[in-house]
């Protein structure tokens, strides 16, 4: 199998966690798990061990993995050069890798819960005062000058202005001008009446005609309304009843002018059986004025 290592990095005070890849004779991901122990040494001879695990049960993806290492011995966190060994399902991998952390960050134990000011290096110059300094309205407009923005622009300084606003008159149109302006598009400002086309043949002599009452009755006669009632106008009489000849007529009775006869009723007396009947007593007629 072939090892390929990848990082170190600090845990937890005097731990490291360290991941890797490891790949078989085709150069393809182990995946699974495995069998897997750690041993660190001094150099890459392993002349000397510092630390190690007993067997473990690790769990490749594709060949990565991951383990963490320790609590490391205080050798082991002095030493200036640590060198990892790996053995996976009882083969040893070689050459033994290096680990890349650096012998402060392995001995760290705590960070410091504060750190002085003055203490502080690669600091930039700008900081160096200590103090945090804000801008004035002319450095700034100074900072934007330098990079090609305006800080203030006056009329004369702006360009492609319009003909039309090149005097720095807001115009008002006069009405003439702007009914010179809709002539021009084709739009009509006035019209007579004698322009007007398409006018109902009804409203061409320019007269709004009031039709007289004769006009109106005789449209209405055409239509087979009655217009008007005059005594004696009427052309036939109707007759009822069976009285023979006896009796004798009363003189006609005319509705009021400006009325007809629009209903009657008859007041007669129904059969006695045993002596002479009066037959129709009495007569009323409803006349009903005409509307205008």
């Amino acid at each position: 199998m072939l090892f390929l290592l990848a990082v170190l990095a600090v845990a937890t005070p005097a731990e490291v966690t360290q991941q890797g890849r490891l790949l078989d004779a085709f150069g393809v991901g182990v995946n699974g798990e495995h069998t897997a122990s750690f041993a660190l040494y001094d150099d890459s001879l392993a002349t000397t061990v510092l630390y190690t695990t007993g067997d473990m049960t690790l769990d490749f993806v594709d060949g990565y993995y991951a383990v963490k290492l320790g609590p490391l011995a205080s050798q082991a966190t002095s030493a200036s050069e640590l060198w990892v060994q790996i053995t996976v399902d009882d083969s040893a991998l070689e050459p033994l890798q290096q680990l890349g952390a650096v012998p402060f960050a392995l001995s760290a134990q705590a960070p410091p819960e504060s750190v002085a000011w003055g203490a502080l290096s690669g600091m930039p110059t700008d900081f160096a005062d200590g103090n945090d300094a804000v801008l004035t309205e002319a450095q700034v407009d100074n900072y934007v000058a330098n990079n090609g923005f305006l800080t203030e622009a006056n009329w004369a300084a702006v360009q492609g202005i319009p003909a039309a606003f090149a005097d720095g008159v807001d115009d008002t149109l006069s009405e003439p001008q702007v009914d010179g302006m809709v002539s021009n598009n084709g739009y009509l400002t006035s019209v007579q009446w004698n322009q007007v086309q398409g006018t109902p043949s009804g409203f061409s002599d320019g007269v709004d005609n009031t039709l007289s009452e004769p006009q109106v009755d005789s449209m209405v006669s055409d239509n087979g309304y009655v217009t008007s009632v005059s005594n004696g106008a009427w052309t036939s009489t109707l007759s009822g009843g069976n009285g023979g000849q006896w009796g004798s007529w009363s003189n006609w009775q005319w509705c009021p002018s400006d009325t007809f006869m629009c209903g009657m009723r008859t007041k007669v007396e129904g059969d006695q059986g045993f002596s002479d009947d009066t037959s129709m007593n009495d007569i009323q007629i409803a006349c009903c004025r005409i509307q205008q």
